[in-house]
């Protein structure tokens, strides 16, 4: 407050800014005989060098495969994909037959209810869609926060360390 009233005296032009709204977040866990693969990718640029990772857990929060791998350059888009299908091949190595895939991307979670796989996971996308047409599955928009936390994140994929 003596900073404000010391800027008036000083003449300091002020302008009010909004305050940033404050969301909380937390993962939820999947329904009783359901798992939940969270995927993320993340990048340094975009265009820039990626990482992906992905984690499958139970209902009870206990994690039964999680993997971070660095994609190469490319964009955010890719590197959501690529997290979606080394995800996917972890539940089909795992027998996974009830799925829910949270995913912070918005374009990736149209694309995949649409089908509309870009055309270089398309061999990806036939060899997983002959699994997920035999289990129950869904995809759906997520916060990436709710998924593992922001310091986790910024810690994977803005390290200083070389990739």
């Amino acid at each position: 407050m003596a900073d404000c009233l010391l800027a008036k005296t000083l003449g300091v032009v002020t302008t009010r800014t909004q305050a940033n709204r404050i969301l909380e977040l937390q993962w939820s866990a999947p329904p009783f005989n359901s798992f939940k693969l969270n995927i993320d990718g993340c990048l340094l640029g975009n265009p820039g060098c990626s990482r992906a990772r992905e984690i499958i857990r139970a209902t009870n929060g206990t994690s039964l495969f999680a993997y971070a791998f660095y994609e190469g350059v490319g964009t955010n888009f890719m590197a959501e994909f690529a997290a979606l299908f080394h995800g996917l091949k972890c539940a089909i190595a795992k027998e996974i037959k009830n799925l829910i895939i949270e995913c912070d991307s918005p374009a990736v979670v149209i694309c995949v209810q649409k089908e509309a796989i870009p055309w270089c996971f398309q061999q990806m996308w036939w060899h997983c869609k002959g699994y997920l047409d035999k289990i129950s599955w869904s995809i759906v928009h997520c916060y990436c926060q709710s998924q593992y936390s922001g310091r986790q994140i910024r810690k994977t994929c803005n390290s200083n360390t070389k990739f």
